[in-house]
């Protein structure tokens, strides 16, 4: 009966003094041929150090597959392939001598770990190869710090908006990285940058969709600015080429860092709607969001954009507090509402909406029947498969329409919901006031609950918004449109 065989394979990330592991696989079941075994098991740990203390799941299993006799060889194409750290080695000697199972490599043969010299010489060759693998990670070390302190990145995968080379810029994607950075500047989302890379059809350099987490990932690193990482540390002396400027990065990550800043996908109801709807009184650039610290504490504020970009000037640029100008902003629309009496106010779409919904109902319930009708003998499969197809396109199209018009329903329902409640004359009464109050409250309820998106068409087509300089409240001035 044939002795059976485990083959272990194994390659570091930096290690180029053996072959592949799909080259070594090869080359051991040509062994495993000539020497008449059976090969019972491959495993394979690509690219993970034996050195680093990191496991190896290829490895674990190959263990645990020894302890339950299943192999009676194991091999591997060198000994330090098995393991490059003198406990590891000894505690696999053991598990191999207490079931009897010996070791084949290609360069030291046969081994049986039951025989005192060959367990000397293994545990000999695993101190050797402990000892190459540190000399190996004190020169590694040396050869980083001469890189970085050289303002040179460390080796590695191309970053997106980078050559091979990590340093120089790739144009073409170094544009979409400075537009991410306007659109966080601007009030957009992760999200909304993420959707727009994926639409554009824009991979990461690894040639997978955007996430989430990517954008933030690729928006927070500091060689966009430049700069270089060391144990740590950010070194601003680099040979990196810029791709935005410094205070462009900082402030978006200071956006994104913001602790008040919701940090998850989907839809946004508060934030920073206002940027780009409010100018500077003194210079006329858009507002942008960002974070300072106040009293201690971290303030959203809007600041006007040549100030963040650092053309200041001798003038003296416009800051409010997020909070205020939001607070603000809710109160003039109220007063435009009561002012405008509701008149002019676009209708809510409920009709619509009853369609589309109604539709996509019917077209489910079509779907549904053609299923059973394919589990009946004799159905024309072709047929059915062809129609699901066309009901599915149908379902696609209908799901898109009803979350657009679901999204304009968002805002008319807002302005529906205080139609019927502007009624009162311009000499008000006690009770007047009473239900002007409730008007607030309900106008107050409704617009936090609009996105992001929805506020800032609401807002933007209501009036222009400009902060003046000074500290007190009437300095923001509201121009109906």
């Amino acid at each position: 009966m044939a002795e059976r065989a485990a083959i272990y394979c194994r390659i570091s990330e930096r290690d180029e003094s053996f072959d592949k592991v799909e080259l070594q696989e090869r080359r051991l079941r040509r062994l495993a041929e000539d020497s008449g075994y059976e090969v019972e098991g491959v495993f394979r740990d690509d690219g993970i150090s034996a050195f680093s203390g990191k496991a190896r799941p290829a490895y674990i299993e190959m263990l645990a597959g020894i302890r339950q006799r299943r192999f009676d060889v194991v091999m591997a194409v060198a000994p330090d392939r098995f393991t490059r750290n003198v406990a590891e080695g000894e505690a696999l000697q053991v598990v191999c001598a207490d079931v009897g199972t010996v070791f084949h490599t290609l360069t030291n043969g046969i081994s049986d770990p039951r025989s005192a010299t060959n367990a000397a010489m293994s545990s000999i060759v695993s101190v050797l190869a402990q000892m190459e693998s540190a000399i190996k990670t004190e020169r590694l070390r040396a050869r980083f710090a001469e890189r970085t302190a050289d303002g040179r990145p460390l080796w590695g995968a191309r970053p997106f908006g980078y050559e091979k080379d990590r340093m120089t810029i790739r144009e073409s994607e170094a544009e979409l990285i400075r537009w991410a950075y306007q659109a966080i500047l601007d009030g957009n989302t992760l999200g909304s940058v993420q959707r727009h890379f994926n639409a554009l059809g824009v991979t990461t350099s690894t040639g997978r969709p955007w996430s989430y987490q990517g954008v933030r990932t690729l928006l927070t690193r500091v060689s966009n600015a430049g700069w270089l990482t060391s144990h740590g540390a950010v070194l601003k002396e680099s040979k990196i080429s810029r791709i935005v400027p410094t205070d462009v990065f900082e402030s978006v990550v200071a956006i994104l860092d913001d602790p008040g800043r919701e940090s998850t996908p989907g839809p946004k109801s508060l934030k920073n709607y206002a940027t780009g709807l409010a100018v500077c009184g003194t210079c006329g650039a858009k507002m942008r969001s960002a974070v300072v610290i106040l009293k201690g504490r971290h303030t959203a504020i809007y600041k006007c954009a040549s100030a963040i970009s650092g053309n200041r000037g001798s003038v003296r640029h416009t800051t409010i507090q997020v909070d205020i100008l939001h607070a603000l902003i809710v109160g003039r629309v109220i007063d435009v509402i009561i002012e405008n009496r509701a008149k002019s106010l676009p209708g809510t779409p409920k009709a619509e909406v009853h369609r589309l919904r109604s539709e996509l109902a019917e077209t489910h319930r079509k779907r549904t029947q053609l299923n059973e009708v394919a589990l009946m003998p004799g159905a024309d499969l072709v047929d059915i498969r062809h129609r699901l197809a066309g009901f599915a396109s149908t379902s696609e199209r209908l799901s898109n329409e009803l979350d657009l018009a679901l999204s304009s329903d968002a805002e008319a329902r807002l302005l529906d919901s205080i139609r019927d409640m502007v009624t009162f004359d311009v000499v008000m009464t006690a009770a007047d006031w009473t239900h002007l109050a409730q008007l607030r409250g309900i106008v107050a309820r409704n617009f936090v609950e609009l996105t992001v998106d929805q506020k800032r068409r609401l807002v933007g087509g209501m009036f222009s918004i400009t902060i003046e300089p000074g500290r007190n409240t009437d300095r923001v001035k509201f121009v109906q449109r």
